[in-house]
């Protein structure tokens, strides 16, 4: 390839591999062809440029021109505060930040998933923003129609729960899910970071014939305890992703967002 394959992964010459195989995935997802609709050949061509980087990289391999030093917007990412990764309630941990917050709204919002709900207030948003670190880049985000799991694992988990008016959250999308994973429930976003696999679960309880209780759960899993995936189920719209001495998780979601997750996930 012509230039600096340094600069077509937006990685310094400092990066560590981990964050090269990083930045490769995200930009792989950004780039494929079901994400560009009408511009598909221009995707391909980026991402036969993506691959050609990534494997002279691997190989050791340096840039046909290297006259003057890379400079790239992407710096390493950093993961502070991420020490407490255990469950708990709303109010145990300090609050999000307000622009995570306003980012993962967004992402949440331009992908289709807050159903009208309001950002301000809505559990699964301050749930992911109490999960993602500040420096890290949200890489995808889809929703899902079901989860499966072969066994436990262990996840890191954030929860919150919050009281809300029935009715007023939408009922299509909403069902009783146990704040556990269990073998099948009821999805409502996927995200990826730089580093981690984040899915979220919501449930509803009633409280009273007014008020109900949402609670929404986010799990993670790092990028590298990921062995591998395939596509597969009817119609090709189940992921399974198999997780380094754990179960394999099974997603159902949109046949080209399976294709992608599995993209994305897949080590090289």
């Amino acid at each position: 390839m012509a230039g600096d394959p340094y600069l077509a992964l937006e990685v310094s010459r400092s990066a560590t591999e981990a964050e090269i195989k990083a930045s490769y995935r995200r930009l792989a997802a950004k780039y494929h062809p079901d994400r560009n609709p009408g511009f598909q050949d221009a995707a391909n061509e980026k991402l036969k440029e993506l691959n050609v980087a990534y494997e002279l990289i691997k190989a050791g391999g340096q840039p046909e021109s290297s006259g003057e030093p890379n400079s790239t917007n992407a710096g390493p990412n950093t993961h502070e505060g991420r020490g407490d990764t255990t469950a708990g309630e709303h109010g145990d941990r300090p609050g999000p930040e307000p622009n995570r917050r306003t980012t993962i709204a967004a992402e949440l919002a331009r992908s289709g998933l807050l159903e009208g709900r309001d950002p301000a207030d809505d559990p699964t948003v301050d749930v992911l923003a109490s999960m993602i670190s500040r420096g890290d880049r949200i890489s995808l985000c889809f929703g899902y129609d079901s989860f499966s799991t072969s066994g436990q694992y262990g996840f890191t988990e954030m929860h919150r729960s919050v009281p809300r008016i029935a009715g007023t959250l939408g009922s299509a999308s909403l069902s009783s899910i146990p704040t556990s994973v269990s073998p099948v429930v009821r999805g409502e976003a996927i995200l990826c970071t730089d580093d981690s696999l984040i899915w979220t679960t919501r449930r509803v309880a009633p409280v009273d014939p007014v008020w109900e209780e949402v609670s929404v759960t986010a799990y993670a899993v790092a990028l590298v305890d990921i062995l591998g995936s395939r596509v597969t189920g009817r119609r090709k719209r189940e992921v399974q992703v198999w997780i380094d001495d754990g179960p394999t998780l099974t997603f159902r979601t949109g046949r080209s967002d399976a294709e992608i997750l599995s993209a994305y996930v897949d080590p090289r």
